[in-house]
C-alpha cells in the first residue's frame, strides 16, 4: 500500500479562515465606533461651546441692563474690561449693539461697537433682529464674512425699566477655537484604536 502525504498548509485550515474573517470583521466594527464616537464627541463639543455662550450672553445682557438702569457708566466699563479681557481668551467678541427701531434706545455710553444693522454680516443681522423681534436669546452657526470664518453667533436683549427691548448684546464665537480641541482628542482616539 501506498500511502500519500499531503501537506496541509496552514492558510487552507479552518481555523485560519475563521480568524481572518474575525479580524477583518473586528477592524471593521472598530473603525465604525470610532468614527461614530469621533461625530458624537464633535457635535457634543460645540453644543456645549454654544451652551456656555447662551449662558454668558443672557448674563451679560442682564448686566448691561442694569448698569443702564442705574447709569453707573464707569463701572459698566470697568465690567465691559473684564469682560472682554476674559472672552478674548476664548476667542469670543463681545458685541453690544443699540435697538435702532426703538425711541428709547440703548445709551451710547453702553455701546461697545457702533454699526447699524446694514454693516452687520447676514448671520449677525438674522440672530439680532429675531432676538431684538421676539425679546429672545438666539443662536445660530455659520460663516461669517466679516471674521471670514465659521462663527457660533448669540444674541441676547438688553431692556429698559419698561421691559422694552433697548438694544441687544451679541456674542461671536469662534468655532475654530474648538475644533482644535476635537481635532486633538480625534487623534487620541485613533492612536487608542490601534
Amino acid at each position: 500500500i501506498i500511502v500519500l502525504k499531503s501537506k496541509i498548509r496552514f492558510y487552507n485550515t479552518i481555523y485560519f479562515r475563521i480568524m481572518v474573517i474575525f479580524g477583518i470583521v473586528f477592524s471593521i466594527l472598530l473603525i465604525t465606533v470610532g468614527v461614530v464616537f469621533m461625530k458624537i464627541y464633535s457635535e457634543n463639543v460645540i453644543n456645549d461651546y454654544k451652551e456656555q455662550l447662551y449662558a454668558d450672553a443672557e448674563k451679560i445682557a442682564d448686566n448691561v441692563e442694569d448698569y443702564s438702569l442705574y447709569d453707573s457708566a464707569s463701572e459698566y466699563r470697568d465690567y465691559m474690561n473684564a469682560i472682554t479681557a476674559l472672552l478674548d481668551n476664548q476667542m469670543v467678541d463681545v458685541w453690544v449693539l443699540p435697538y435702532y427701531k426703538s425711541d428709547n434706545r440703548l445709551k451710547q455710553k453702553y455701546v461697545t461697537v457702533s454699526l447699524r444693522m446694514k454693516d452687520l454680516s447676514k448671520g449677525m443681522k438674522k440672530v439680532v433682529k429675531r432676538s431684538m423681534a421676539e425679546d429672545i436669546t438666539l443662536v445660530n452657526r455659520g460663516y461669517d464674512d466679516i471674521y471670514e470664518a465659521d462663527l457660533i453667533r448669540v444674541a441676547s436683549p438688553v431692556h429698559d425699566a419698561g421691559g422694552n427691548v433697548v438694544g441687544t448684546v451679541l456674542l461671536n464665537g469662534m468655532v475654530g477655537s474648538k475644533m482644535e480641541v476635537i481635532n486633538s482628542c480625534k487623534h487620541m482616539i485613533l492612536i487608542s484604536m490601534l
